[in-house]
């Protein structure tokens, strides 16, 4: 047992000071919004190639006729793409943000009931509520570093005091980011959730945030390559394309989930956590 904790505490001591070189401080955070905003980049290329599919859903499902369809379609691509863009350049990315959360439940009111997800509407729902959890990380971290309330328009508190809200917003999206692993059961069996658990619980309670959210990262990739190789499909018949899309927006949409567990593992769990209380 103290050669297992003695082992962990050296890889947590590496970790530290690898993401001290300043070369890695410039990277990582690039490299993290690059995979957090990928999602939304590849549903906005999606939604140009697609665009004639996507207004005759909007048509048929919703009844809205093709200039409202049209209009809201180029809308929804231009909001998605000015926004990643800007959570990109570290330009607004709190409000950035937000805008994508906004987006995101859109997302999932619009298409939520027909589910285009490998396991349906809960499949769905649960990774849309991870890629907020991504997405509230900017949010909290962000304004926390300002001194600011969580919502923009609220402006600083008064009196000195500070607000806790931002750090419930922290507690509630590592919960979020770490429900992803329900999936687990499908792509890694019984025997890889039970040995992933600890890493999973270790995140939901902000212990040792730095090194467990970087395993989770790394257990997403292997459960993304399992689960979501959309390569596999090919062909041009409307079955082998169908599945080939879902794959490849599962696929894109966990790059984003594990990019706001990059940012998670450089911004800190917050005050709600085993770390800060360490402390």
């Amino acid at each position: 047992m103290d050669k297992w904790l003695s082992s962990v505490l050296s890889l947590e001591t590496q970790l530290d000071s690898w993401g001290r070189k300043r070369s890695v401080k410039k990277a990582l955070p690039l490299i993290t919004r690059l995979l957090l905003i990928a999602t939304f980049i590849e549903d906005s290329i999606r939604g140009i190639v697609q665009r004639e599919l996507q207004i005759q859903f909007l048509q048929y499902r919703y009844h809205l006729p093709f200039l409202v369809s049209a209009v809201f379609l180029y809308s929804w691509i231009s909001t998605a793409t000015v926004a990643s863009f800007s959570i990109l350049l570290r330009w607004h990315e709190d409000r950035a943000a937000l805008v994508l959360v906004a987006y995101v439940t859109l997302q999932q009111l619009l298409y939520g009931k027909y589910a285009p997800s490998t396991h349906g509407k809960w499949g769905f729902l649960v990774r849309n509520l991870c890629l907020c959890g991504s997405l509230l990380i900017i949010v909290a971290s962000s304004r926390m570093k300002k001194g600011y309330t969580l919502l923009p328009g609220f402006g600083k508190p008064k009196n000195g005091t500070t607000s806790r809200f931002p750090e419930y917003i922290q507690l509630a999206s590592r919960c979020l980011m770490a429900l992803l692993s329900l999936e687990f059961v499908a792509s890694m069996g019984w025997i890889g959730t039970l040995l992933s658990l600890p890493v999973v619980l270790f995140v939901f309670v902000g212990f040792k945030t730095q090194l467990c959210s970087l395993l989770l990262m790394l257990l997403y990739a292997i459960h993304n390559v399992l689960q979501s190789a959309f390569w596999y499909f090919r062909g041009n018949s409307w079955e082998a394309m169908v599945q080939r899309d879902v794959k490849l927006f599962e696929f894109v949409q966990t790059l984003s989930i594990m990019g706001g567990l990059g940012l998670l593992s450089s911004s800190g769990p917050g005050a709600l956590s085993f770390d800060e209380r360490k402390k």
